[in-house]
């Protein structure tokens, strides 16, 4: 799963099949907005530095959201504002969350049920799938953490996800264990940046 998968995946309610109670409509675009742009660093398609985004290679990749999303953020002058890189995503790419939705959906990871014609829900179908993402989390916090979970884990802290899908404590030691990292002289050279774009999610949501 990418990055936007899983934390659109976490935000939903499993039951209900709606984000959950606490997730606002809006912090779940911005969050899946950040999700992209993170995968993008790992991916070394951007970088940010003193919190502006360059495009670092403009090369197709391999998933069509992460494909759209570079053209986006080379157009006109770089770099650009952190802020801006988000905005430009979440403007540029409609129905970002829905598109992610369907993704997992393809995947057979939820159910797709239509009420009134209308009205979408996404009930969970792979129980796993979720399971894998909260043990991802708990690597974070017993520090065997990959970097693509340590980014996942980063998002997650922001944008309301995590306070309405983690317990308290949990929430308390997933942001201390982040905070760890960061100061680690040994930290994944991407980390900084990963954080300046969660950071900046959570800032504007």
């Amino acid at each position: 799963m990418t990055l936007a998968e899983r934390y659109v995946l976490l935000a939903l309610d499993p039951l209900r099949g709606k984000p959950a109670a606490g997730v606002r409509a809006d912090s779940l675009r911005r969050g899946t907005s950040a999700a992209i742009l993170v995968e993008l660093v790992l991916h070394r398609r951007i970088a940010v530095a003193n919190e502006e985004v360059t495009v670092a290679a403009a090369l197709p990749d391999f998933h069509p959201l992460l494909g759209e999303a570079v053209p986006l953020l080379a157009r006109g002058a770089v770099p650009i504002p952190v802020g801006e890189a988000l905005s430009r995503i979440e403007r540029g790419i409609p129905k970002i969350v829905a598109r992610v939705l369907d993704s997992l959906v393809a995947r057979d990871l939820l159910h797709h049920y239509r009420q009134a014609f209308v009205f979408h829900t996404h009930p969970l179908r792979s129980r796993q799938a979720l399971d894998e993402v909260f043990a991802a989390l708990h690597r974070v916090l017993d520090g065997t953490a990959s970097r693509a979970e340590l980014a996942f884990a980063a998002l997650v802290d922001c944008c309301g996800v995590g306070a309405a899908r983690l317990p308290s404590e949990t929430q308390f030691l997933l942001r201390r264990a982040l905070a760890v990292v960061e100061q680690q002289p040994n930290a994944p050279e991407e980390f900084a940046e990963i954080r300046a774009i969660t950071r900046a999610a959570d800032e504007t949501a």
